[in-house]
């Protein structure tokens, strides 16, 4: 999966200022024209350098909150924003369906996993990112994992075609909302296994029931086709139709329930600048930071993999536990980075670095060594990403 300046490439290679124009101009934000002056403002932020897909969303979130969303121009730029998360999650979407051969072959040092579980309590993940990669780890090492979500509490979403014949549908664990606000997710409490907790929204995440509870897509069938297939089935198969022509909105997949009538899986990304904030709407509800805000005070030693603390409500939440006892101890794992940040340096003595990436720094941790011959599969997959990566763009 991307990093973020390499999907900041993939985004703005998207949105060519060509393109960007024509999509204003032929009015592809639905009923809201783009004007001349939210257009070049917003293709102004796009060409610079210096900022990433992140900071692009947090200027549309900014300016749509100066103006105001009763203001017309506040709502101009409220559809940018809403219209390029949806962007956002097409291009992470496509590129974890459309890689899974490679993916799956890709694995091999993170089976180290395996090796850092305890034996008498569960591991906890906090996770910022969007994609189904943990889920998929697992899955090969057969650990156990739950993920805040009852199985129990099920949502079933059929799958009729436009002529109303039925196909596969799909099931989805749900997070009511009173549990969430209860604080009651459902995690292991003892014993081995992995509570992975996502933060931010995931791909196959979505809000239903008229926005209030929270759902997952349970896999289709056995295996990591089955957790990828259902979000295949959701973003590509799922419908509404009104007069044969398939209803489509912004950030949301829209299908018909059990009683014909039309329903909303709202995608649960959150992108840019005011994540979590009051001041802007959002889809995933403010509890989901509470909680991971209580959960990390089960964690004494907490690695940092793959975060440069760019999100100041996440550092905040770091910050605040690291300060609250003596016996904890944070590590950052960064092949690069060589000081510690600026806003935990009076916590130094209780920061280690570890100069890895995340790759060889799960491959401590496994069990059996790679042999020569996968050595060799993983140097020339890395080798040959690139052009992977650009096989599996040209699937979009």
């Amino acid at each position: 999966m991307p990093l973020v300046w390499q999907l900041t490439a993939e985004f703005k290679g998207f949105y060519t200022p060509e393109r960007f124009r024509h999509i204003c101009e032929e009015s592809r934000f639905g009923e809201v024209p783009i004007s001349d002056e939210v257009r070049d403002n917003t293709l102004a932020v796009l060409a610079r350098p210096d900022l990433h897909y992140e900071n692009v969303l947090g200027y549309l979130q900014t300016a749509h909150r100066r103006m105001g969303i009763d203001q017309h121009i506040g709502r101009q730029y409220h559809v940018l924003y809403v219209s390029m998360v949806s962007i956002i999650y097409a291009l992470l979407y496509h590129r974890q369906v459309k890689s899974t051969g490679y993916i799956l072959r890709s694995l091999l040092p993170f089976e180290g996993l395996a090796g850092v579980l305890p034996d008498a309590e569960p591991l906890w993940i906090f996770s910022l990112n969007h994609d189904v990669m943990i889920e998929l780890l697992a899955d090969r090492l057969n650990l156990p994992l739950k993920d805040g979500f009852f199985e129990s509490n099920r949502l079933h979403i059929p799958n009729p075609d436009r002529a109303g014949f039925l196909r596969p549908g799909l099931v989805a664990h749900v997070l009511p909302e009173k549990a969430l606000a209860d604080g009651h997710l459902d995690f292991f409490h003892s014993g081995r296994g992995i509570n992975l907790f996502k933060i931010h929204g995931a791909l196959n995440t979505f809000m239903c029931r008229d926005g209030k509870d929270i759902c997952r897509l349970a896999p289709t069938r056995t295996g990591a086709d089955g957790i990828l297939d259902a979000m295949v089935v959701a973003n590509e198969q799922l419908g509404h139709w009104i007069n044969g022509n398939r209803v489509r909105t912004n950030g949301e997949i829209v299908y018909t329930d059990v009683n014909g009538e039309m329903q909303f899986l709202r995608r649960t990304l959150l992108a840019g600048a005011q994540k979590f904030t009051t001041r802007f709407d959002q889809n995933l509800p403010r509890r989901m930071l509470e909680m991971f805000k209580s959960y990390i005070n089960h964690v004494g030693h907490l690695y940092v993999i793959g975060y440069s603390f760019g999100d100041s409500h996440v550092d905040q939440i770091l910050r605040e536990w690291l300060e609250s006892g003596f016996d904890r101890k944070l590590t950052i794992v960064d092949p690069i980075r060589r000081d510690v940040p600026a806003y935990f340096r009076h916590l130094a003595p209780d920061v280690e670095l570890e100069c890895a990436t995340a790759s060889d720094f799960f491959l401590k941790y496994r069990r059996k060594p790679l042999t020569w011959q996968q050595k060799v599969e993983r140097r020339m997959l890395q080798r040959f990403r690139p052009w992977i990566e650009r096989q599996a763009a040209n699937k979009r």
